[in-house]
């Protein structure tokens, strides 16, 4: 409930789509075609077992696979070559250094994009910034209604929108 509230207050946040991404210490990595999943070490979903750590990168994987192909459906498939998925071990990247006034559960850099540790929808926010860049300017016309629609995720208020 904690991230899912963190997500409706502002979670998204996107504040300059950062060149590069701050350094993380990677637990697992998996990949398919262009999308690569990394997990951080002391994610709790982790444990000292491989093959768990393995099961655990697919399992998000494959949520990650289905985020993106509903975007990719109304907006085109970004792609992701060279911009591997992080799987943070937090719950608010502010933590990872990005500054904010509100909770942050994705952030897109020009090397990767960061999600929070369980915040696998915020993906398609993030693949919209790949779209359309920093900023959220146009996205009450197309992005934000079909969020509301096909996510469930009321961004309005979020994104300034009337």
């Amino acid at each position: 409930m904690r991230l899912q509230l963190t997500a409706l207050i502002g979670g998204w946040l996107c504040i300059a789509c950062s060149p590069g991404a701050p350094p993380m210490q990677v637990a697992a990595t998996c990949s398919s075609g262009d999308l690569t999943v990394q997990i951080e070490a002391g994610h709790f979903l982790l444990s000292e077992d491989p093959r768990t750590a393995s099961a655990v990168c697919e399992g998000i994987r494959m949520m990650l696979v289905s985020y993106r192909g509903a975007y990719a459906v109304r907006f085109g498939n970004q792609d992701l070559r060279g911009i591997p998925v992080r799987i943070r071990a937090t719950d608010d990247l502010r933590t990872t250094g990005i500054e904010s006034p509100l909770g942050v559960s994705g952030h897109t850099y020009g090397d990767a994009i960061d999600l929070a540790e369980l915040a696998w929808n915020s993906l398609p926010h993030e693949l919209n910034h790949l779209r359309t860049g920093p900023g959220h300017t146009g996205w009450c016309a197309d992005f934000e209604p079909w969020s509301e629609e096909v996510l469930g995720i009321n961004q309005r208020s979020y994104l300034h929108c009337r």
